[in-house]
């Protein structure tokens, strides 16, 4: 709550300076920020669904300072539709929820898929080769580098781990260009490795 829950914005006839029939205020109830105004002889009430802060208590002045406009020119919506809560800036918390990271096996398979119609027949065989051992290791992270590379040397030989793990290094360069992953995870402990983009 604002220290001043009673206070309100009392927008005036700007060709008077007068107060008019169409004075428009914020008023805190219960910690809610409402616009209150009169119009057509009524008094009127509209909910913002904002509590009381003074950033809220901005955004509320705001849309106050909108109905009391379109009063004086004539312009207002008697169904109040135009000036409802969704109008309002919405102060929800973003969604922050990170992105599913794509498994090793599934991040390759797209990379292959994307590539297929601009690779050579045996560059497609070397490909599905590497498939078929990422395949063999559970679905893992490719952001997990380390557990891939034990996982892969359970199934195969060393020389050919360090071959698979270049590949993926390009394939996540690929996938952070187009999106798929924020970083390739293995540029920093697989320097000696070259990462090499076959087509």
């Amino acid at each position: 709550m604002s220290s001043n829950p009673a206070s309100h914005q009392n927008l005036k006839n700007p060709a008077s300076g007068k107060s008019s029939k169409g004075t428009v205020r914020v008023i805190a109830s219960d910690n809610r920020l409402q616009i209150r105004f009169r119009w057509g002889g009524k008094r009127h009430y509209l909910s913002t669904g904002l509590p009381d802060t003074p950033v809220n208590r901005i955004a509320a002045e705001r849309k106050a300072s909108d109905i009391y406009l379109d009063i004086i020119s004539g312009n207002f919506d008697p169904t109040l539709a135009k000036y409802k809560p969704e109008s309002l800036p919405s102060t929800a918390t973003p969604d922050i929820t990170p992105k599913a990271i794509p498994a090793a096996s599934d991040l390759w398979k797209q990379y292959r898929e994307y590539k297929a119609s601009s690779l050579k027949p045996t560059t497609l065989g070397y490909h599905e080769s590497l498939a078929r051992i990422l395949e063999k290791i559970p679905a893992t992270p490719i952001s997990n580098a380390l557990e891939i590379k034990s996982k892969l040397e359970k199934v195969t030989t060393v020389h050919q781990t360090k071959r698979i793990l270049a590949q993926l290094s390009a394939v996540c360069n690929w996938a952070v260009k187009h999106r798929l992953i924020e970083s390739n995870p293995y540029e920093e402990w697989l320097p000696r490795c070259q990462s090499f983009d076959i087509s």
